[in-house]
C-alpha cells in the first residue's frame, strides 16, 4: 500500500491485547469507519491482497467522553 493511494476492499482490523475489537472493509474510495472504544490503546491493521500490512498505533486515552458521538 502506497501512502496517499486509495485502496478499495482493504481489510481493516482494530486490535487490542485481547484480540480483534472491530473489523470492516474499505469502500471503493478506500474509506472506512470503525467505532473506537474509550480509554484504550489499539493497533489498526490494514491488509490488501498483494501488499504488506500496514500497522498504526491508536490511543483513545484522555479523550473526553462527549467526543464519542462526534465523528472526529
Amino acid at each position: 500500500m502506497k501512502s496517499g493511494v486509495a485502496v478499495s476492499k482493504a481489510k481493516v482490523e482494530l486490535h487490542q491485547a485481547s484480540g480483534i475489537v472491530s473489523q470492516t472493509v474499505s469502500d471503493a474510495e478506500g474509506n472506512f469507519e470503525l467505532a473506537l472504544p474509550a480509554n484504550g490503546e489499539f493497533t489498526l491493521v490494514l491488509n490488501s491482497p498483494g501488499q504488506n500490512p500496514k500497522k498504526f498505533l491508536v490511543s483513545t486515552k484522555g479523550i473526553s467522553p462527549d467526543k464519542n458521538d462526534a465523528n472526529f
